[in-house]
């Protein structure tokens, strides 16, 4: 999805789409490019070789409008969003890959390196997926061990990693920056731009697999 940021030819566009393939919605879409790069081009004159009218030398490139990308990258995140709804047979390893690469910007990548984070802190994590609905078909990625330790949100400026019992938790290298009045959750709102304090981050992280430990015994 994110290849998609930038304004690409009409066959780099296509490529990417193929590569990105969800369903035959997407299909509809890289024909839909093809008819919008051939409007929007302007039609370069045929030349010879000494600059005279006569046999073009090259195939103009037909590149799209970026709203038109822009209208691309929505209809493909739509058509992965539906998808999601028939996923019951996926993984939900496999859910959360595509869950990861929906916004296709800075917020996957950073959902990823989370990820990747949490796995490293604690290899017997359990990933799921919750809290699905129509108005957020694909779900919630949820991480467990003995019980909840964290899930993810993607908003629209922040990745947001909240941690049900965080008010319980000491996090001393104060890394909860929002929901800091709950009685109950405590969350970390990465923007972008944001250093990861990732030896500090796999500490909270196993800090709540040990607090789900001591509930547990």
């Amino acid at each position: 999805m994110r290849l998609l940021s930038t304004c690409f030819s009409y066959d780099g566009v296509a490529c990417m789409i193929e590569k990105y393939q969800t369903g035959a919605i997407i299909k509809q879409v890289a024909t839909e490019i093809g008819v919008r790069a051939r409007r929007d081009q302007p039609q370069a004159a045929d030349t010879g070789p000494a600059g005279t009218p006569g046999t073009s030398t090259s195939t103009p490139r037909l590149m799209p409008r970026q709203v038109g990308l822009t209208n691309v990258k929505y209809e493909l995140h739509v058509a992965t969003a539906k998808k999601e709804m028939c996923m019951e047979n996926k993984s939900a390893a496999e859910q959360i890959d595509v869950i990861i690469k929906m916004p296709g910007d800075w917020r996957g990548d950073t959902l990823s390196r989370l990820r990747a984070l949490i796995k490293q802190a604690d290899s017997d994590a359990v990933e799921e997926v919750k809290w699905k609905k129509p108005s957020r078909p694909e779900g919630v990625p949820v991480w467990s061990h003995d019980g909840m330790l964290c899930l993810a949100d993607t908003l629209k400026s922040a990745v947001r990693l909240t941690f049900p019992k965080g008010a319980q938790m000491k996090d001393p290298n104060r890394l909860f920056n929002t929901r800091l009045d709950s009685k109950t959750v405590r969350a970390i709102d990465f923007h972008e731009g944001d250093a990861i304090n990732e030896a500090a981050l796999k500490a909270l992280i196993l800090e709540a697999v040990g607090l789900n430990k001591s509930k547990a015994n």
